[in-house]
């Protein structure tokens, strides 16, 4: 019945090809038969299941035939009278009409990704998605749904639907379902696979940031509680912890395990009798450590000042606070292609500069993928570099951060991370680029006068504690390391 209908109401140029049937053709038959070796092809992928899209694009390919996605179809353009949806808007189910809360059932959809070893899903079958959410809709006549689409990761779950009153969003809110507009879900989504992307490309990272995480709430914890160790012990403790780590191969370069005012110098050497002295509370201590792991490279300073009775030096943390300004300032700016490191360089010394101080070594120099860790062409440095300061900074780069300050006998302070260099989301569209940080480690913040710091500074540095307690945080709970993730929290807590 359903194909006599169809041909009633089909006119030219339209003409019915029912699956099955002995005188209909496949739509790879027909769009062979039509197109020749070397043509293009347009799909609309969201009309495709993924296994059947990737069987058609193989087969269109093995023919000489080139497919490119492209957002929306002809239909849709040209189909004027299109009944509109219905203007009412999606309902919440309650308790006696559900039968199983959301919490629940996203508890038990996350075991089941987990045994796939998976972490995250994408929805796209309506009647899932209203089971899950315990709501209905009535966009498609005789069938309560809405249309949408549910993103479901380890932490957090966000639903693209459209028409929610406020009784939904506060519905929505409640199960912390994060609520978007339908048409963004496939923007929002590819950016979102963009960033998981990178993160996998920066495993290494990840798994270094975790071990500086647990070896600070280690040295934290012993120096609170009176046991205090020499240089080259605290940074043999770093190097056991790297070692234990899934494809670590050896130290990208000789730690700079310094404290009090052995960290004034800034490539300090803890070895024979300077390696002695002991790391103990109410001073400083700046370790500037890497690794080389099979699949990747990395370089990390951290200064922190564990204080356990005694004030901290107002000058320190003044400096510290500069130091910090630099590294924001040029860690969050966006530039056009085509610039080169000497001229990013002041970026991150101004704060200092205009208070008259400075620092005598580079601001940063690339990294290697599990070859050395400074590594050519480009670094940041305003009167000689290692590497040529001249070279453009290019897409795809890594490459420290690393401003300081040293006070010459008393202390020093510097803040390092791995940066790498993306494309920046500019209103122009103009090939302009930015930095992404790969170092996740949390920046002490009670070493920090807020006041210094301006409001964008202060989202800068909560954002990226925001990212390390989601990725670094993430990262210890999966490996069973639930201290150190309430602890990587409380270090991770948003200044105002």
């Amino acid at each position: 019945m359903d194909d006599i209908l169809s041909r009633e109401q089909l006119v030219p140029p339209f003409t019915l090809m029912k699956r099955g049937q002995s005188d209909s053709v496949t739509v790879e038959d027909f769009i062979l038969a039509n197109l020749n070796d070397g043509d293009w092809i347009g799909i609309d992928p969201s009309l495709y299941a993924y296994e059947h899209g990737e069987k058609l694009v193989r087969k269109l390919k093995s023919m000489g035939i080139s497919v490119a996605s492209i957002r929306g179809n002809l239909v849709d353009e040209f189909w004027d009278d299109r009944p509109p949806l219905q203007s009412k808007g999606p309902i919440i189910l309650t308790p006696d009409e559900h039968g199983c809360p959301v919490k629940d059932k996203l508890t038990d959809l996350r075991k089941r990704i987990a045994q796939k070893k998976c972490d995250s899903i994408i929805l796209s079958a309506l009647d899932d998605i209203m089971w899950l959410l315990n709501i209905r809709g009535f966009d498609i006549k005789y069938n309560p749904l809405a249309y949408s689409y549910v993103l479901v990761t380890p932490s957090e779950v966000h639903l693209f639907m459209d028409k929610a009153d406020d009784a939904m969003r506060k519905y929505l809110e409640s199960e912390a379902v994060t609520l978007h507009p339908y048409a963004d879900a496939y923007d929002f989504m590819a950016k979102w696979y963009e960033q998981q992307a990178g993160l996998n490309k920066h495993k290494p990272r990840i798994r270094d940031s975790a071990a500086l995480v647990s070896f600070l709430m280690w040295l934290e914890t012993e120096l609170l509680e009176g046991r205090f160790y020499s240089e080259i012990e605290v940074a043999s403790k770093i190097e056991s912890m790297r070692a234990a780590l899934d494809k670590y191969v050896g130290l990208s370069t000789f730690s700079i395990s310094a404290a009090g005012d052995h960290a004034a110098k800034p490539h300090h050497h803890p070895e024979g009798e300077a390696g002695k002295r002991l790391v103990t509370a109410d001073e400083v201590y700046l370790l500037d450590s890497g690794a080389h792991y099979r699949d990747g490279t990395t370089d990390v300073t951290r200064t922190v000042w564990i204080s356990s009775k005694s004030p901290i030096p107002q000058d320190f943390i003044r400096n510290n606070t500069l130091v910090l300004k630099g590294h924001i300032n040029l860690a969050n700016t966006v530039f056009p292609q085509g610039l080169t490191g000497i001229r990013l360089d002041t970026l991150a010394r101004h704060a200092l500069w205009q208070v008259g101080l400075d620092y005598g070594h580079g601001t940063g120099h690339g990294v290697g993928h599990f070859l050395n860790v400074h590594e050519g062409p480009a670094s940041f440095g305003h009167q000689t570099a290692s590497y040529d300061s001249d070279a453009w900074i290019r897409e795809g780069m890594i490459l420290t951060i690393e401003p300081g300050y040293y006070a010459e006998g008393k202390w020093g302070t510097r803040i390092e991370n791995c940066y790498e260099v993306v494309r920046a989301n500019v209103p122009s569209g103009a090939n302009f680029l930015g930095f992404r940080a790969l170092t996740l480690v949390p920046i002490q913040t009670s070493i920090i006068d807020k006041s210094m710091l301006t409001a964008d500074e202060i989202n800068w540095l909560n954002s990226y504690h925001d990212r390390v307690l989601s990725v670094v945080g993430k990262f210890l709970e999966n490996s069973g390391k639930t201290a150190e993730s309430k602890w990587l929290q409380k270090q991770c807590a948003h200044i105002q």
